[in-house]
């Protein structure tokens, strides 16, 4: 069954004073537990295309449907901008309390990460903080954009793993560079669709 279907769907954002259209997508399909990898280069608008799958954004044009709710879609951002304060731990649960996911507890040792408060981790493992939330709410449809930035050769490993565990469809955006180090059904070069 497709969780998303579209048709000349373009892709781009509305500013305030004027439109930039980024890509145009002739047919996308994504079906249950499928995994697609979509890569370029950076500012060819893979960020812009994660959020308007996940629903942040709206298309400039086409057609776009969704069959899943926002509840049961996950986008990983390429940023780690986490709270400071918290520990892995905290922010994990606070947002599956957000979701009204019942996640249980994290291992977080298994992701390499200590329980002590995010200000204090590296780049990388705040970006396993977000792994470990991927596999913890396991949504219909998870949406990684750039997951290997800041991310080390056993974060790599590490990621292999977690597109494993996890359930659901599988989208990843990624720099041409990272290609090679993710199995994905599908694998699209975006620079075809300027």
């Amino acid at each position: 069954m497709s969780l998303l279907r579209a048709r000349g769907l373009v892709i781009g954002y509305r500013g305030f004073f004027n439109t930039r259209r980024l890509l145009t997508i002739d047919v996308l399909e994504i079906e249950e537990k499928s995994r697609l990898l979509f890569y370029g280069p950076n500012g060819i608008g893979k960020t812009t295309f994660a959020k308007t799958l996940a629903g942040l954004l709206k298309p400039l044009g086409g057609w776009l449907e969704r069959r899943f709710g926002s509840e049961d879609v996950f986008l990983v951002p390429e940023t780690n901008d986490l709270p400071p304060t918290l520990r892995p731990t905290q922010f994990i649960k606070a947002v599956c309390d957000l979701y009204g996911a019942r996640c249980g507890s994290v291992d977080l040792s298994a992701f390499g990460v200590p329980d002590v408060k995010i200000g204090h981790l590296s780049q990388g493992q705040r970006r396993r903080i977000y792994f470990a939330l991927a596999v913890a709410l396991d949504r219909r449809l998870t949406i990684f954009d750039d997951p290997l930035v800041h991310v080390d050769e056993g974060g790599v490993a590490l990621f292999a793993d977690v597109l494993k565990a996890l359930g659901g469809a599988v989208v990843v955006f990624v720099r041409p560079e990272h290609v090679d180090l993710i199995e994905a059904e599908v694998k699209v070069d975006l620079r075809r669709y300027v």
